[in-house]
This record gives C-alpha cells, sequence and structure tokens, in this order.
C-alpha cells in the first residue's frame, strides 16, 4: 500500500479540539480520484464529515421558483470505499443545514433559515434512523435580545454530556456562544460581542463540556485599541468573569484562534498592522502576529512568543490553522473571502516562528496530514488542484514548502473546502464531492 490515511473529521476543524490533524503514513503515493458524489437532483453539497468507514454528506435540494423556501435538505452516508449511499434521510424542516458533529454512534444536525428557529436533529451514525428532532428556544429574556428565528448557526462542538456548543450570529452582526442539551439554548453571558460584518467563525474548541471561545478585539480611527481574548465557558456556570487570556495584539480586524491538544489550548491572535494604514500597494502589507500556549487545568501561560510582524500580500481577516504530530502550529493568513494571502508560518512548542513559502501562492491550507500539510488551489473551470507539502526538509533556496504529491480533481463547483479521514483525501465543492485514494 502506498499511503495510508488513519482518523475521523467529525467537526468543521477536524475534531472538537480544532487541530485540523489526520494520521497518515506514506510510501510513494499515487493518488486518484477514487470515486465522485453528486446529488442526484443537482443540489448543493453543503457539510462533509468523515467517521469509520462512513463519509456524511449533507446536501440541499435545489430553489423550486414555485415554493420558494421550501427546499429541504438530505443527510447521506456514504461507503468511504466505493462512494455508495449507505443510507439516507430527508430532514422534515425546509432549512439548510448549518452545521454537523459525528459524535460516537451519533450524527447531529443542525439546520436553520432566517425566520425559522434552529431545528436540532440526532441520526443514528450507521443508518441515520432519527433519534430526535428539537425546534431550540432561545429565551430572549434571557439576554438573547432577539427572538428565536434572528439567529443563524456558525458552527457547532459536541460536548462530553451529550449536548452540544454553538457559536450564534444574530441581529446587528452581534456573536454570541450557547449551549443546549434539551430544547432550551443557553446563552454564554461572556463572550458576547458585536463585530463588523464576518460570516467566518471563530475558531473555538472544546475540552470535555469546556469551551475555549475567541472573541475579536477593536480598533477605533484614533488608533485605539483592545486586543482579541479567550473566554473560558462552562455550560454549568456563568464562566468566569475576566478572560481567560489576552493577547498582547492590537490593529484593525483584530481575531483569535484556539486549538486544544493535550491539557494546554494554543492560541493565536492576529491584525492588521495599524502602520499600513491607509493601506498600502500589494506586497507591502504586514499582519501582527502572536502564539500563546496555555494550560488548561491552571490558566498559567507557558509559552508566549513576541508580537512580530509578518509579511502579507493582502488583507489578513482570518486564518487557517493545522497543529503537526510534533506539537509545531503551521498557520496561514486569509483574506475576507478565505482567499490565502500570506505565505506558511510555523510556530515551534518554544513559540519561535519561520516562513515557508508555498509552491504557488493560491494554495490555502486545509490540514496536517501526517509529517506533511495537506492543501488545495481552485483551478480554472471548477478543478481543484489538492497537494501534500513537505516543510521539514533544507533547500538551496531556503525554507521553503515542497510538493510530495498532488492531483486535479474534476469540476466540483466551487467553493471548496478539503478533509481527510477513512483512507482519503475528500475535497467538497458546491456540486459534488471527491474522495482521492492514495
Amino acid at each position: 500500500m502506498s499511503g495510508v490515511i488513519l482518523g475521523d473529521w467529525t467537526h468543521r476543524r477536524g475534531d472538537v479540539g480544532g487541530g485540523r490533524a489526520v494520521a497518515a503514513e506514506f510510501g510513494r503515493p499515487r493518488p486518484l480520484v477514487a470515486w465522485t458524489f453528486r446529488p442526484r437532483d443537482g443540489g448543493n453539497v453543503d457539510q462533509v464529515r468523515v467517521a469509520g468507514e462512513r463519509v456524511y454528506v449533507a446536501t440541499m435540494s435545489p430553489a423550486d421558483p414555485a415554493a420558494v423556501g421550501w427546499e429541504h435538505a438530505t443527510i447521506f452516508a456514504l461507503d468511504a470505499v466505493t462512494g455508495r449511499v449507505a443510507a439516507k434521510r430527508s430532514l422534515p424542516d425546509p432549512a439548510p443545514v448549518a452545521a454537523m458533529i459525528v459524535d460516537g454512534p451519533i450524527v447531529h444536525v443542525l439546520a436553520t433559515r432566517y425566520g425559522e428557529p434552529i431545528f436540532w436533529y440526532a441520526l443514528d451514525a450507521f443508518d441515520l434512523h432519527p433519534h430526535h428532532r428539537r425546534a431550540l428556544s432561545i429565551d430572549s429574556g434571557a439576554g438573547a435580545g432577539a427572538s428565536n428565528g434572528d439567529w443563524d448557526v456558525l458552527e457547532a462542538w459536541a460536548s462530553a454530556d451529550g449536548g452540544i456548543w454553538m457559536e450564534l450570529d444574530g441581529p446587528s452582526e452581534r456573536r454570541v456562544y450557547a449551549f443546549a442539551k434539551d430544547d432550551s439554548v443557553l446563552l454564554a453571558p461572556r463572550a458576547k460581542e458585536a463585530t463588523e460584518p464576518d460570516p467566518a467563525p471563530r475558531d473555538a474548541c472544546c475540552v470535555g463540556q469546556t469551551l475555549y471561545a475567541p472573541s475579536a478585539g477593536n480598533w477605533d480611527d484614533a488608533g485605539n485599541g483592545t486586543p482579541p481574548l479567550i473566554w473560558q465557558l462552562d455550560p454549568a456556570g456563568d464562566g468566569a468573569p475576566e478572560p481567560w487570556a489576552s493577547s498582547g495584539v492590537t490593529g484593525p480586524h483584530s481575531h483569535a484562534h484556539a486549538v486544544a491538544s493535550g491539557g494546554t489550548v494554543t492560541a493565536l491572535a492576529l491584525a492588521e498592522d495599524p502602520s499600513d494604514r491607509p493601506p498600502q500597494a500589494r506586497g507591502t502589507k504586514r499582519a501582527l502576529v502572536q502564539a500563546m500556549i496555555v494550560d488548561r487545568a491552571s490558566g498559567v501561560v507557558r509559552v508566549q512568543s513576541a508580537v512580530e510582524r509578518l509579511a502579507t500580500r493582502g488583507a489578513c481577516e482570518g486564518a487557517r490553522l493545522a497543529r503537526r504530530p510534533n506539537g509545531e502550529l503551521v498557520f496561514q493568513c486569509t483574506d475576507g473571502e478565505g482567499l490565502p494571502s500570506s505565505d506558511l508560518w510555523r510556530i515551534s512548542p518554544s513559540g519561535e516562528m519561520g516562513a515557508f513559502p508555498l509552491p504557488r501562492e493560491t494554495l490555502v491550507l486545509d490540514a496536517a496530514l501526517g509529517d506533511c500539510l495537506l492543501a488545495h488551489a481552485e483551478l480554472k473551470g471548477g478543478k481543484v488542484l489538492v497537494s501534500a507539502l513537505d516543510i521539514d526538509r533544507e533547500r538551496l533556496l531556503g525554507k521553503r514548502a515542497q510538493t510530495i504529491w498532488s492531483i486535479e480533481t474534476p469540476d466540483l463547483g466551487g467553493a471548496t473546502t478539503v478533509y481527510a479521514g477513512a483512507g482519503h483525501v475528500l475535497a467538497r465543492g458546491a456540486q459534488a464531492l471527491a474522495a482521492i485514494r492514495l
């Protein structure tokens, strides 16, 4: 066998800790597209998760001009080896899937649209038999400040007690975190924020029942700002009165990301360099970056890097992170559209940072796949280039990421995301899913 990929992809960022890491070993990989999946009704492919020998796909039926707003979502369980449909379940409520989690024997699905409640379905992971359907009630008197139909789900995490944490986006770009275990929703009184229009999740992570939730910093035209923060949220109480961790980064579009591993949480804070205001020409922008490794039990900061200035090719409004098996954290700045705006940067367990130029600037970091990194770039005609990269070997021209293998997929319809697990790399587009076997 030329390549082995182990592990699951149960949450948006790989697992509940958000590490985007899948175990893998490679001999002489020969990547090929093993199978593709397209909804027969021509609908969209919205969510993909991988667990065991199954690939779970959430699709949305195409719009019907005669019944606008009555489109329904369908969940498929595909055999990972063949791509054949092993089980299928159409959801009863006309709402698109906003988040999906595989938690052991249960597939949790959250679906909603504006004006509708948040529907929480629990399906059997083997045959998608329904366990429950709940219309979650948000108590506006408890501080929500909006009706049940005003919230959208950006991300969700499985709690160890069978509940789920959610990141909700509300009216006036208001962002909150909430916990649900039955038909009601408990809003976390901390980590609420009013943000600029930004549909991207905040990259929180969960350990047991505790959520480590970032909140964005603030910046005004006078040059005054507050840094992004990390909050420790507990469904059993109202959380700590103060932030759990705070960075030293302030600037426009500041944001934080949290990744849990072992007994620590690694927090990465980024912002645009205020000295670049007004915006300079392409290639002259910089981002402020700081990394922290915080002990979960005590809250003590074990490692805190200096605030570094990193060169970017454009705005740094988001980031992609992946945790490698050796404890390193790799990240890449992205713009408001999720497109790459920097090289890869590696942060060692001691907090040191180093840059690794990519073979092509359009590659987006997806995951740590064993010791290598997984990345993709969208090509013309809807095709996707998927590549595995090596950043460990020294080159004559210095530290650069080198391609180990790459492959082009068929037309997937754009809006690509890439996952790994169950022996495959999976490239999802808006219209199709391609499984790559090594």
